[in-house]
């Protein structure tokens, strides 16, 4: 069990004040797997299992993934549509939004290694299961994580946009009824148009006005769609 590999992904700037032993002085496996890890440093505190084996997930996924990219080198031919089929090429531009490419041959070299200078910003290989589900024109790749993130600022414009978009045929509908209403000389039906008009025009200011306190946060990001709601 790679426990050393995990504690330094927990505390990358730890050097040594753990001992972990596999075992207890009498050769029985722990009962408690925790126990076996004695924490020397007063400088960290002491993680719990559950993040250990969070670490541990990573460490095991990395090495799954540096695995297939061998054997992605041995048989690249063979192997190389399967990895195509679970990765996308992330392109970040000036504005800090990105767009996504599928991968193709010419994009590696002979080793399978991703080539430098295909664009003029940076660019990586993502799995597909990290990207987002929505909003693809708000993705940005700015936020220095392994996932590509959905920026709420930008999902805020792009829902005010579709919002602004979804409410153009009921301003139509109302501008047909007004001048309907003109030619009646229903005043009542005109006042009743100019407020229902006035509601169209309004029903963006919550989202509008809403203070974004994280540009990266899952919540923030629901609240919007809750407010993009017509």
């Amino acid at each position: 069990m790679k426990i050393a590999e995990a504690i330094k992904i927990i505390y990358p700037n730890l050097n040594g004040g753990f001992v972990y032993w596999h075992t207890q002085p009498n050769g029985e496996p722990w009962d408690n797997l925790l126990d076996g890890l004695e924490w020397r440093t007063f400088l960290y505190e002491k993680p719990t299992w559950q993040i250990i084996q969070n670490a541990l997930t990573k460490i095991e996924d990395k090495l799954n993934s540096e695995s297939k990219l061998l054997e992605l080198q041995k048989n690249k031919s063979g192997l190389f549509n399967e990895y195509k089929e679970l990765h996308k090429l992330v392109v970040a531009q000036n504005d800090g939004s990105c767009f996504i490419l599928d991968l193709e041959k010419n994009m590696f070299d002979d080793d399978m290694n991703l080539k430098s200078g295909l664009f003029p910003n940076d660019y990586r290989v993502v799995e597909i299961s990290n990207l987002p589900l929505e909003l693809p024109e708000a993705w940005t790749d700015d936020f220095n994580t392994e996932t590509i993130d959905i920026h709420n600022e930008r999902a805020r414009e792009v829902l005010l946009q579709k919002m602004r978009d979804s409410r153009l045929p009921k301003f139509a509908k109302l501008d047909i009824d007004s001048l309907r209403a003109l030619e009646d000389g229903d005043i009542e039906w005109l006042q009743d148009i100019r407020e229902k008009k006035q509601i169209l025009r309004d029903i963006t200011n919550p989202l509008k006005n809403f203070v974004i306190k994280k540009f990266n946060c899952p919540k923030t990001l629901e609240k919007l769609k809750e407010l993009s709601k017509i």
